[in-house]
């Protein structure tokens, strides 16, 4: 369920839900690797376009940050982070 009560109607609500959910269960820690995106495409049944869509939902929403070469993580939140900021990795 994307909100109380409204269906998920795409796959890439389905895929930034259940790792939404992860993140909110404590599963993906700030610092930790997102699962990689053959290894969402392959549990999701689904493209990399969709994935990646699924991926860019959670980094507008600030709960991970594309890292060149290393995929999606989950950012480091500190005292000075705020949800949403852009992340930059080197």
């Amino acid at each position: 369920m994307a909100a109380e009560g409204t269906p998920i109607s795409y796959r890439y609500e389905v895929i930034a839900a259940w790792l939404r959910e992860a993140i909110k269960a404590g599963d993906l820690p700030p610092g930790a690797q997102v699962p990689s995106e053959a290894v969402l495409r392959r549990r999701f049944t689904a493209s990399r376009t969709t994935v990646r869509q699924a991926l860019a939902v959670l980094e507008r929403e600030g709960l991970v940050a594309a890292a060149h070469g290393r995929g999606a993580v989950r950012p480091d939140m500190g005292q000075e982070d705020v949800p949403g900021r852009l992340t930059f990795s080197r």
